[in-house]
Parts: structure tokens; C-alpha cells; sequence
């Protein structure tokens, strides 16, 4: 289950004996100090072992010495202890190990984490919201008896680590979380948990989710996606919102503030997001992110030049601020000793950042050899740890060819936050400031970007535990492919008004490429289980296919020609009055600037007015004025009456009746092509609208809310809703005008029938109710 090495090579390997009455395994290894010449190990079951190294001899024999340890420290010759039932803190010491002094007794306070350095202690209570500090760290941070530290209210601590006269945190910033979802106007505040720290633990999700695989396949509302998108998506913004802070008494480098100046405060790393994992040598520091990029800060060459080749990156790097270690850009475990840093690579391989060469072959454990070491959370077990003269190795099953999705999610979401440091995350042009379809992108941007951390971090989990109803891509299908339409939609509908430019078709690209992951993911988990239950393979099968239509349909049909049409007519257009139909979502289908259609009672060709299809009106300019009428009040036929037949006998064999609720515009082209090309869109469009199958045949009858425009003979300025008949009002509805309504019986353009009345005259009002 574990190795042992004193370098990174075979040779090196170090025998490991534990002497044990109940010959109990070692276990895996969750932490190595050193105290004095003693080795200090705790196993992943709370048991404290004591070992002494023998380098000579290649070996170390480890003794139990306490159990119940949730975490341990060591200092020089002083060993701390936080028991795992009570909180407790305990002291020990070198000369009398298992002697135990206990501290802080009545403070009252359950710990779980314990750190310390040589200028004091320090505790973190069971919840992780409160940091107590006992010792000196510098000139404002004295502390003679154990206090708590009040500059980190409102954040949690998931980490500590400490260097000679300075300390890290990794912090899990609470408030700004809060306060950031609270700002947002388009955030249902109902999905707000008033227990704010239940966010802390990104796996309390799964309480919120429930069990999908138990639900009926089918499809879920828009509605019910953005709900459930705005409870999970502050999982994945604590996830984003885990930085780093610093504080201490020297400043080489060691506080990451990018120069020499010594802080008598704490100090937040602003550079640092996504923060998984932290470390410290003496002198310097390591933060690892959740997407595998790995930060060095510090002073690190003050103990490693004697060691180190002048050409070595680690010796070339003394960053006053996090920098990115560029060797290794997918890394999936880091642990330091006192001088020396080592990474475990997606490649599965040991290095030490001092050396260019050495590195060791990581081995992969044996699932099948886990029975009676279950572990709850295994992806939070170390893969190595270190000490000065020791490496650990924890040998855990690895799903190679998960790692390899893995490896491919980690670069979509270091493409992300490229694209968001240089072009910032979720900022909007100030020329799309009042355009709602522009806010949605971005903000549904960030909101894919939460949940695609919730996804990584579940797939690290997946690596180690092989449970894939845990997956959040299978879990979360919905509202991923919720968000996803959501992006592509609001792209199309900003860029027909110009209003996406290369940065947004960039993070548009980021996000698209990453579907084809997620199609391999489920082709790998189908692959790879035979027996799996019907409603998880039938889950995986549906989303499988629901990506393949989103991707190669719906992706191609949205992003189409008629987005370019579109921008290229606002783009070209010179006559300022088409400008009140600019809209976002609508779309320019045909124009017969382009495909000639003429009004027949015009007899100069080139002077009928320009009359253009949109997605959900048909409009031409009349003189000043722009007619509109709503394609799903239109009718369109060939109909050739016979007063016609005399008078335009050349142009009827092109002719197309466009009826209206205000007129028939009688229109013809210049050939038979131009009449199917017009005749195919304005039939197409108008049973799109109203959600009718293109090929049926188009409704004589129609309900629906129209306004007469002020021209109209009879009812002027009226409007009706009800019940249409090519063209005509024509059954129930109701007619309101300025000082009368009328509800009842019409027929063929006139109230005729059962009705009701009511009319207003010099503020007195008449009900007239008859035939």
C-alpha cells in the first residue's frame, strides 16, 4: 500500500516494519514530521506511528504511538496533537514521547487543525471558521495566550502550513462568495442556504441534487434548470473563490506580495485562485489549483543553490508573488519537506523540482486489495509525503483512463482562466451595457465555469473512488446542457447586432471544444462498466445523445448563416427607420433587396417598397413608416382572382397573396426560383411561429393579440384578441378601443352576434348586452 524512498530512484527504496503485536499494515499516510531524530506518521485511520530512520540500512521501523489523531505537528523537539473525538490539544515531547501534556483546556473550543513554526501555534475549530493563534508572527500579530484571529472573519481555513517566520493559509472566502450572489439581480436569493457554511464542503452538493438516476428520462424545464443551476453554482464559486493569505514576521519573498516589505497584518494573495492544495520548505511556498497549474513563491533559492545546477528552473525562480512553476502543467499532488519539493505529474510520475532528471515512476495500487481500507474520501488522501530525508509513497487505484478525460478537463479550465485574466470574468462592453442577450452570455459563462469546477473536482473524486453516479457531468446533465444552449443562444443574438467580437468567440470556442470531453467521458463509463443498472446505463446513454444533437445540430443550426445574414443587414444598413426593429433575438430570413418581391399594384419596378422576412414579423417601408405585421397573423397563398387575370397577366404566374390583418399584399417575383425561395421562407417561419411542423398545412384559423395600426378604416387604433380567420376577425375574442370594449360574437370583420358592450361617454358607463 505505501513505499518508502530516501531519493527519487529505485535504489533508494526503503525497507518500512511496523512492530505491531496485532501485525496490523501501516496503511496509507496522511502526514511525515520530523521531531528530532525520530519520524512522526499519521495513517488515514487517526494512528499516530513513531519511527527512527536508519539510512545506513535503508529501513525504518515504526511503533504505534497514540490513536485518535485527527492532526499532528512538530516543532524542534515538541510534538502537538488534536485528538480526533474531542478536539483536544496535546503536547508531547522528544525525550518523552507518549507523555502528554494537554493545552488550551478551557477555551472550550473543538480543533481539527494544528500548525506550528517557531514563532507560536496555530488552530483552526472543527467547522474550519476560526483561526486561533498562540506565539508572536510579527509586529501587530502577538498573541501570549491562545486568541482567536479576528482580520479572518468571514472566511474558513481549509489549510495551514508554515515556514521559518512565516505562514500560509488557504482560505475559502465566505463573505465575498455571499455578498457576490446577493449583488447579482438575475440570482433567485430563495436559493441562497441561510447556513452559509454548508458551501464549504463542495460534496454537500449532492444532498441538494438528490438521486437522478431514479428520475423518469425525459425533458426538465428551462425554469427548473436555472433553480437548480443558482443552488449548485455557489459550490463551484467557494471552489473559485479558495485563495491563498500570508503573514509572518521576515518578507524574502515568503508572503507572495511581490516585494520586500514586511506586513504587520495578514495578507490575501490576489493572484491565487482555485487553490487545492498548499505547501511550504523553510523558505518558500507551493500553492496547487484545482486545474492542476502549480504557484511558487518564496525565497527558494536561499537553501537550494548548494544543491541545485545553475540551468535548473527552482534555482532560476525567486518570485517575490505566486508565479507559475511552467515545467509542469498538469500536476495532481505536491508535498514539501524542509528544502525539497515534490510533484506527482498526470503522467503519473514522482519529480523533484530541484532536479530536471530525477524522477520516479509512480505505481498504481491494486483495487481489488482495498477491502478493509475503505476510505470515505480517497482523492483526499496525499499521493506522496516528505520529510528531509524520506519520501512516502501512497500507492492508490488510479483510473488511467479516466485520468486521461481528467487531463483534458484541466486545460479547458486553464484555457478559461487565461481568457479571464486577460480579458476578465464575466465583464461586459460598454456598447452592450443595455442588451439583456449580452449580460445572459456572460453571466451564463461564469455560471458553466462553477459548475465545470464542481466537475473537476468530481472527477478527481471519480479517479480514486470509480463511483460514477458522483460524476457531475452525468449528475448535472440538464443544467449543462441548459447553460450551454443558453450560451450559444445569447452569442447569436448579441453577435447579429456586432456586439461579440474575438475574445467572446475565443471563450465561445473554449467552451464548445470541452463537449466532445464529455461525450468521451460517457463512451468511456459505458465501455467500461457491462453490468451497469438499466436506469444509469439508459442516463448515460440519453445524455450521450442529447451532446451529439446539441453539438452537431442544434449548434450548426443556431450559429448558422442566418447570424451572419443578420449582422451583415445591421452592419450594411443605411435607412435609420429598420433601426426600431433591431432586437437581439430576431433574425433576418430574406430581403428582397436580395431576392427581388414587388408589390403588384406598383407599375414602376424599382419604386415598391423593400420588403424583408424576419424571424417573427414581415415588414416593408411605406413612405416614412415602417409596416410591420406578426408572422403567426399571416396567411399566404397563389389564389389568382379573376379581376386580376385581365390586368396583370405576365406577372400572375409569379404571384404571392401575403394576408394580413390590415391588408392582402399582392406581390410577385421576377421568376420561378425567387417565387419558391419566398413561398418556402414565409411558410417555414410562419409555422416555426406557430409551432406547427413545416410540412403541415398552414391553419385557417388562428388565435392571437393584435393592434391595429391608426390607418385602419374601421378599427383604427383598436385591439383585438381572439379568434382570426384569414385575415378577418372571425369567432370570440374582444375588441377594446379607446372608449368602448366589446366581448362576444364577430364575423368577417364586423361584430355580429351575442356579445357584451361596454362603453365609456363623459365618464359614464353603458353595458349593452344582446344579439
Amino acid at each position: 500500500m505505501i513505499s518508502a524512498f530516501a531519493e527519487l530512484d529505485e535504489a533508494s527504496r526503503v525497507a518500512i516494519t511496523v512492530e505491531d503485536p496485532e501485525q496490523r499494515p501501516l496503511g496509507w499516510v496522511s502526514k511525515l514530521r520530523v521531531c528530532g531524530e525520530y519520524h512522526l506518521l499519521l495513517n488515514v485511520r487517526g494512528e499516530l506511528f513513531l519511527g527512527e530512520y536508519r539510512a545506513k540500512e535503508r529501513s525504518i521501523e515504526f511503533r504505534l504511538l497514540r490513536e485518535d489523531v485527527a492532526d499532528y505537528d512538530t516543532e524542534g523537539n515538541r510534538v502537538y496533537v488534536v485528538t480526533g473525538s474531542g478536539g483536544e490539544v496535546l503536547q508531547g515531547k522528544n525525550g518523552s514521547i507518549g507523555e502528554w501534556t494537554r493545552l488550551f483546556e478551557e477555551s472550550g473550543v473543538v480543533f481539527e487543525k494544528i500548525c506550528c513554526n517557531n514563532n507560536g501555534l496555530l488552530l483552526t475549530s472543527g467547522d474550519g471558521t476560526e483561526l486561533y493563534a498562540q506565539g508572536e508572527f510579527g509586529s501587530l500579530l502577538k498573541f501570549e495566550e491562545l486568541t482567536k484571529v479576528e482580520e479572518l472573519a468571514g472566511e474558513n481555513v481549509v489549510q495551514i502550513s508554515a515556514g521559518i517566520d512565516f505562514v500560509i493559509l488557504a482560505c475559502q472566502k465566505t463573505r465575498k462568495v455571499v455578498t457576490d450572489v446577493k449583488k447579482d439581480p438575475f440570482y433567485d436569493q430563495y436559493c441562497l442556504r441561510e447556513d452559509t457554511d454548508v458551501y464549504h464542503h463542495w460534496r454537500n452538493l449532492y444532498k441538494d441534487c438528490g438521486d437522478r438516476f431514479k428520475q423518469d428520462i425525459g425533458p426538465v424545464p428551462d425554469a427548473i434548470c436555472n433553480v437548480n443551476v443558482d443552488r449548485m453554482q455557489v459550490y463551484g464559486q467557494m471552489i473559485h473563490e479558495t485563495g491563498v493569505a500570508s503573514f509572518g514576521k521576515v518578507n524574502k519573498g515568503q508572503l507572495g506580495t511581490s516585494d520586500h516589505i514586511r506586513r504587520d497584518k495578514i495578507v490575501h494573495l490576489q493572484q491565487l485562485f482555485n487553490v487545492a492544495k498548499i505547501t511550504t520548505c523553510c523558505d518558500y511556498s507551493a500553492a496547487l489549483t484545482v486545474d492542476g497549474s502549480l504557484y511558487l513563491w518564496g525565497d527558494t533559492a536561499a537553501k537550494n543553490q548548494a544543491t541545485l545546477d545553475t540551468n535548473l528552473a527552482l534555482a532560476s525562480l525567486s518570485a517575490s508573488s505566486p508565479t507559475l512553476f511552467g515545467r509542469f502543467r498538469q500536476v495532481l499532488d505536491v508535498c514539501s519537506g524542509n528544502f525539497s519539493t515534490y510533484v506527482v505529474t498526470s503522467d503519473l510520475r514522482i519529480h523533484d523540482l530541484r532536479s530536471d532528471e530525477r524522477s520516479l515512476a509512480y505505481e498504481v495500487g491494486d483495487r481489488g486489495k482495498l477491502r478493509g481500507w475503505e476510505v470515505e474520501h480517497l482523492e483526499d488522501v496525499p499521493l506522496v509525503v516528505a520529510s528531509d530525508s524520506l519520501i512516502v509513497v501512497n500507492h492508490l487505484p488510479i483510473n488511467r483512463d479516466a485520468l486521461r478525460v481528467y487531463g483534458k478537463e484541466q486545460q479547458t479550465i486553464q484555457a478559461l482562466l487565461k481568457h479571464f485574466r486577460e480579458n476578465g470574468l464575466g465583464g461586459i462592453p460598454k456598447k452592450a451595457l443595455n442588451v439583456v442577450s449580452t449580460h445572459y452570455f456572460y453571466r451564463s459563462c461564469t455560471r458553466l465555469f462553477y459548475l465545470l469546477l464542481l466537475n473537476l473536482r468530481s472527477l478527481r473524486a471519480f479517479l480514486f473512488e470509480n463511483d460514477l453516479k458522483r460524476i457531475m457531468t452525468v449528475m448535472l446533465h440538464e443544467e449543462m446542457l441548459f447553460l450551454y444552449r443558453r450560451i450559444v443562444k445569447c452569442y447569436c443574438n448579441s453577435d447579429c447586432l456586432g456586439l461579440m467580437s474575438e475574445p467572446e468567440q475565443k471563450l465561445l470556442r473554449i467552451y464548445l471544444d470541452n463537449v466532445k470531453n464529455y461525450i468521451e467521458l460517457i463512451e468511456l463509463l459505458v465501455n467500461a462498466n457491462k453490468s451497469l443498472e438499466e436506469p444509469v446505463e439508459n442516463r448515460l446513454l440519453n445524455a450521450k445523445s442529447e451532446w451529439l444533437k446539441f453539438f452537431n445540430e442544434e449548434v450548426t443550426e443556431e450559429m448558422g448563416k442566418l447570424v451572419k445574414i443578420t449582422k451583415e443587414f445591421w452592419l450594411n444598413e443605411e435607412n435609420f427607420r429598420w433601426q426600431s426593429l433591431k432586437e437581439s433575438h430576431r433574425r433576418v430570413i430574406l430581403d428582397s433587396a436580395e431576392v427581388p418581391l414587388k408589390l403588384l399594384d406598383v407599375n414602376i419596378f424599382s419604386s415598391s417598397p423593400r420588403i424583408v422576412l424576419f424571424s417573427d414579423v414581415l415588414c416593408y417601408l411605406s413612405g416614412v413608416q415602417i409596416i410591420e405585421y406578426p408572422l403567426n397573423l399571416i396567411w399566404v397563398s397563389t389564389e389568382i382572382k379573376d379581376a386580376l387575370k385581365t390586368r396583370h397577366k405576365e406577372k400572375l404566374r409569379f404571384l404571392i397573396n401575403i394576408i394580413t390583418p390590415e391588408e392582402v399584399l399582392r406581390c410577385y417575383t421576377l421568376n420561378s426560383a425567387d417565387k419558391l425561395v419566398w413561398l418556402n421562407s414565409l411558410k417555414t417561419q410562419m409555422m416555426r411561429v406557430l409551432q406547427r411542423d413545416a410540412t403541415a398545412k398552414q391553419p385557417v384559423y388562428r388565435c392571437s393579440r393584435y393592434r391595429f395600426g391608426e390607418r385602419h378604416a374601421k378599427f383604427g387604433g383598436s385591439q383585438y384578441e381572439g379568434i382570426w380567420k384569414m385575415g378577418l376577425i372571425d369567432g370570440v375574442g374582444e375588441l377594446s378601443a379607446k372608449e368602448r370594449t366589446y366581448r362576444g360574437e364577430l364575423y368577417r370583420g364586423d361584430i355580429t352576434g351575442y356579445g357584451c358592450l361596454q362603453r365609456t361617454l363623459y365618464g359614464i358607463g353603458t353595458i349593452y348586452e344582446g344579439k
